[in-house]
């Protein structure tokens, strides 16, 4: 049986599990098996296009990037995850990084796992955007101790992070 036999059967699963909160399984099944197929259904859930398109649609983007309809938020958040977790090169991180500032924009920032959050801050300090790195330090109180003493310290870095940014 092909993947396009199971992909609607899969997709409203998928779906169903992301507004139900359970996207994590997803999300992990998509980093182990790097199959464009998760991707691909959770930007539709997005815009309507492939996950192909929606990259290169945020990498071409002026100023902040997307607005997200509230509906879009749940598959934003896990887009943004696989792209941000398990980038094989720096502009589907990059892409996955914008994602999370458009779900943050939202007013949605509740709405990721705290997994996710601390994605974002080490993602946001691995592109040096030190202002997005404070301010998941002070937003999420649910990063992990260790990674946050670890993003503090970083920041320390006058070359990195310092005083003056």
């Amino acid at each position: 049986m092909a993947w396009t036999d199971v992909q609607p059967l899969a997709a409203a699963r998928v779906v169903r599990d992301l507004l139900s909160g359970r996207s994590e399984p997803w999300v992990n099944a998509a980093l182990r098996t790097r199959s464009p197929a998760l991707p691909d259904v959770l930007t539709r859930q997005i815009t309507g296009t492939t996950a192909a398109e929606y990259r290169d649609a945020l990498l071409a983007a002026e100023g902040d990037g997307p607005e997200l309809e509230r509906r879009a938020v749940p598959a934003a958040g896990a887009l943004a995850t696989i792209w941000s977790a398990g980038a094989s090169d720096t502009g589907t991180m990059v892409a996955g990084y914008r994602l999370f500032r458009a779900v943050i924009r939202a007013g949605a920032a509740a709405t990721l796992t705290p997994r996710q959050r601390q994605i974002f801050a080490q993602v946001a300090f691995l592109l040096g955007e030190v202002a997005d790195v404070r301010l998941a330090l002070q937003e999420f109180r649910d990063i992990p101790d260790d990674v946050r003493r670890s993003l503090e310290t970083d920041l320390l870095n006058p070359v990195r992070g310092g005083r003056d940014n």
